[in-house]
């Protein structure tokens, strides 16, 4: 059987006048209720209890209709509040219009008492004078408040220890302030202290509050994203709370806040996704639900670690995507009702869109609905670390000693005159990263310039890419990179001014070029030709495109600028020495060398001939990365002029033998001799030309043809015009059974690179 105690001291004086009325009616005295609980009608236990309450009475006077209390104590209470899966928080259906379902139960004493079943209303009586009260002092000590939530998943419990509130000259009506002061343990540890005063009517309430190391895990479910949070938040903050002219509730905050050893990781993993050793949010001006207005925010060494899995899904997005259960309801802190707060800077104003953005407050969550302005951000010190998977090895690249301002930066665009950005970090181990930039406008005034420097980036970290894209790797080489973006209303247009330095490529084991398919020529010939005598290539890229056109690829943008720089590069110096052929993009196609022809039969080199190879020098020296492949190439032309001149040296032989006057007799001996049962044509030129007809291939006489061809070749560019011997190679003779081509016999050049 349940105990409890009541204790009741009360002193009360009555006095009525002649005709009976009533001129005196006090009491005062004290009451103190011990082991009091408070249970719901149907469940198993209390949502309240009171180890300890007393309530001391100054003086009641029913004449007056006023009510004094000296003071009320409450000790040791114990509330717990639960709010159900489907959003109904209990303690909201013991509201005096429902069914009565309180039991007040004194558990030592075995008294109880219960609420009956309402009657019907009577008619409301006359407006009688309003009872005024007065309070001393209210308690609270030693309290716990317990928060149960079951709508959100998982299921949370917050709960505040060691509650203490204490309250002064509170009055009723309240129109007049009454001071207060509280303190609590916060859920998982920390502590908030406050102070201020209360008027309720019209309502106003001023607090000031100041929170101390108070842990971030124990509201995880109300984040709505997939990412876990860790670490400890504090703040010292003067709110003040209103009702608007329509009723609404208007919260107005200044302060500052700040956390410290922030971590944010994926569920059920040990690892850090994100890591700040602090953050700190300075001269917060915050009024819900229609601006926050931030002066500086600070982030102390944030480290982040991007991943890119093998399908292309990067961790981060994957992370603060919004949970599907936040997606169904909503944005559950959204304002039901429209909120006019006369210190709002755009109280009143309608949302407005122009191109599809939002210029003003409007409909959705926090973010569409507030206006939400820094004043400076700031990250010192920051490390990021990308690592792709979607790579074969896994591309990984660090950027440290991160270093970003951004000033005046608005969620609502166009409010900012001008937002500005400034960024400098080490990419890699030593490449440099310096960025400028700013924004204005919106819509059609949209206004954008960034420009960056990028210096002594090592271009072999990124060879999981090169790799990819063009079936190339470096081997070595820097960059050094300024880049330029406009945007003008829809239209962006940039800039690039490349150079690399020392860049040595070598094609990879891929079996396809994706190089010479995009550009025309291999990867390693395009460096080869445009590096220079310094080891350098400098150009410039610029490109264009529109915002709003979604066909538009970046990517191939790059890939047709850089056919359209190799082709201007190349096409000036390369007409001297040949024909550049060029496709239907504009990009380099073929590029074909003019031979060095020679007459028939020979190895001489003319001057006409000689003139091309001083063009080929010339070209040579100004690309000393190239080198010249030669081929000789032999023709009908040649064979025919070969076996002319076997003919002839066999008559002579023949005439000589025979001591013969001249060729025409040695020639008429010879057929009477070699070929009796063929005619004899008339003309010496005839008979010679039907003996070297019959005559077989000379391949003795044709290999050395081709290695004089070759070697007078390479002894007019090598010897004559200076060229170093190693960049002038002969390529293999063609075979003895190829068909003979028609035209001069001559020597073809291949471009090739110097170290292929």
């Amino acid at each position: 059987m349940p105990e409890g105690a009541v204790a009741l001291a009360l002193e009360v004086g009555v006095a009525r006048d002649g005709n009976g009325q009533l001129t005196r009616a006090v009491a005062s005295g004290s009451v103190r209720l011990d082991a009091l609980q408070v249970v719901q009608r149907g469940q198993p236990g209390p949502f309240l209890r009171i180890p300890k309450l007393t309530v001391g009475l100054t003086q009641a006077d029913a004449v007056a209709q006023t009510i004094a209390l000296g003071a009320i104590e409450v000790g040791g209470a114990d509330l717990r509040v639960v709010r159900e899966a489907g959003g109904r928080i209990d303690l909201l259906g013991l509201a005096p219009a429902a069914e009565p379902v309180i039991e007040v139960v004194k558990a030592r004493t075995g008294l109880s008492w219960r609420a009956a079943a309402p009657k019907p209303s009577p008619p409301p009586p006359p407006a009688a004078a309003q009872w005024k009260l007065s309070l001393d002092r209210f308690t609270f000590a030693k309290g716990t408040l317990t928060f149960e939530d079951r709508e959100i998943s998982p299921a949370t419990t917050l709960t505040l220890g060691d509650v203490t509130i204490e309250a002064q000259r509170v009055a009723w009506p309240f129109t007049k302030p009454a001071t207060f002061s509280l303190a609590a343990a916060m859920p998982g540890g920390g502590r908030t202290d406050g102070k201020g005063t209360v008027v309720l009517e019209p309502l106003n309430v001023q607090v000031t509050l100041s929170t101390r190391e108070a842990p971030i895990e124990p509201y995880q479910a109300y984040f709505p994203f997939a990412a876990r949070f860790a670490g400890l938040f504090s703040g010292d903050s003067l709110s003040e709370i209103q009702r608007g002219p329509k009723g609404e509730l208007i919260l107005a905050s200044r302060g500052t806040a700040w956390a410290s050893n922030l971590a944010v990781r994926a569920p059920g993993a040990q690892d850090d996704v994100v890591r700040l050793d602090a953050m700190v949010i300075r001269d917060l001006d915050f009024s819900w639900p229609n601006y926050a207005l931030v002066d500086r925010v600070v982030l102390t060494h944030p480290q982040i670690r991007v991943e890119r899995d093998a399908e292309g899904a990067i961790n981060l997005r994957a992370l603060f995507a919004p949970r599907p259960d936040t997606e169904k309801k909503g944005d559950a802190v959204a304002p039901a009702a429209e909120v006019a707060a006369s210190k709002s800077p755009d109280a009143g104003a309608e949302p407005t869109v122009q191109d599809g953005r939002r210029e003003g407050p409007g409909g959705g969550g926090p973010a569409q609905t507030m206006v939400i302005d820094f004043n400076e951000i700031d990250i010192e010190n920051g490390f990021a670390r990308f690592i792709d998977h979607t790579t074969k090895p896994p591309f990984s690249e660090d950027i440290s000693r991160l270093a970003l301002t951004i000033k005046s930066l608005s969620n609502v665009m166009g409010r900012a005159e001008r937002t500005t950005l400034t960024l400098q970090a080490l990419v890699g181990s030593d490449g440099a990263l310096d960025m400028r930039g700013d924004l204005s406008g919106l819509g059609e005034s949209l206004r954008a310039d960034l420009v960056a420097e990028l210096r002594d980036f090592s271009l072999s970290t990124a060879n999981p890419y090169a790799d990819t894209l063009t079936s190339w790797t470096v081997q070595r080489g820097k960059l050094q990179a300024k880049i330029h973006y406009h945007v003008e209303g829809d239209r962006i247009t940039a800039e690039h001014d490349l150079a690399f330095n020392k860049l040595a490529v070598q094609k990879s084991a891929a079996s396809s070029d994706e190089a010479k398919r995009k550009i025309g020529v291999p990867l390693g010939l395009a460096v080869a030709l445009l590096t220079d005598s310094n080891g350098n290539i400098d150009f410039s890229l610029p490109l264009s495109g529109t915002l709003s056109d979604r066909s538009f690829d970046w990517g191939e943008a790059i890939w047709a600028g850089v056919k359209q720089v190799l082709a201007k590069v190349l096409l000036s110096p390369f007409s001297a020495i040949g024909r550049l052929f060029k496709g239907s993009d504009d990009s380099v196609d073929k590029l074909e060398i003019d031979p060095v022809a020679f007459a028939p039969g020979s190895a001489v080199i003319a001057p006409s001939t000689e003139a091309q190879l001083i063009k080929l020098a010339e070209f040579l020296r100004r690309s000393p990365n190239i080198k010249l492949t030669l081929a000789p190439v032999v023709t009908a032309a040649d064979i025919a002029s070969l076996k002319e001149q076997e003919v002839a040296a066999r008559v002579e032989a023949f005439r000589q033998a025979e001591r013969l006057p001249d060729q025409a007799a040695a020639l008429r001996a010879y057929y009477q001799q070699k070929l009796p049962d063929v005619t004899l044509p008339k003309a010496v030129g005839e008979q010679m030309a039907l003996l070297a007809e019959r005559e077989p291939v000379p391949e003795g006489r044709l290999a050395q043809l081709v290695e004089r061809r070759i070697e007078a070749t390479r002894d007019n560019l090598v010897k004559t015009q200076g060229i170093p011997e190693a960049r002038v190679v002969a390529s293999a003779p063609p075979a003895p059974s190829a068909p003979a081509e028609a035209g001069q016999g001559r020597v073809e050049f291949t471009i090739v690179p110097a170290d292929g």
